[in-house]
């Protein structure tokens, strides 16, 4: 597989993502995508993609007993007791 292709951007702002890095990376017409900038460029992430490496980097820190959804849910429940 390639790893350049050239697009244009349109007069609104549009570019064409290609087939091929398409379909390597199942976005489908419709999936959002998360734009970075950074000192290089532009990088274009599928979200799914985006939010599954932040749940690995944050797993990274968590110990595996702990239950952050279950904890949560608790901390919510009794601040809505409180009000």
């Amino acid at each position: 597989m390639q790893d350049q292709f050239r697009s244009k951007v349109t007069d609104a702002g549009r570019v064409v993502i290609p087939a091929a890095y398409r379909k390597e990376f199942d976005i489908s017409e419709g999936d959002e995508v998360l734009i970075t900038r950074s000192d290089y460029g532009i990088q274009i992430t599928p979200l799914r993609q985006a939010v599954r490496r932040a749940q690995e980097l944050v797993a990274q820190y968590i110990p595996a007993d702990v239950d952050l959804v279950g904890e949560l849910r608790q901390f919510r429940d009794q601040d809505a007791l409180r009000d």
